[in-house]
């Protein structure tokens, strides 16, 4: 979205779970490369609440922006 909003285009290449983390472990030891053994690990984990808690902040989904209408400004 960020591109688009700047008139660029993306090209978005999917690759393999398993590829991945046999790089990541393989770049590990290279200290200029900030990835690692630690975002192999994180594959596995889901990074995504199960529910919305926007009502922990006093607020509701009406009162958000999307990514695309703050970009789009």
């Amino acid at each position: 979205m960020l591109y688009k909003a700047e008139g660029k285009s993306v090209k978005i290449i999917s690759v393999p779970k398993s590829f991945a983390k046999i790089s990541l472990y393989a770049v590990d030891p290279v200290p200029s490369i900030p990835f690692g053994i630690n975002q192999a690990h994180a594959l596995d984990m889901t990074n995504v609440a199960d529910s919305n808690d926007i009502d922990a902040f006093g607020m509701n989904e009406a009162d958000l922006l999307s990514l695309s209408t703050y970009l789009n400004g």
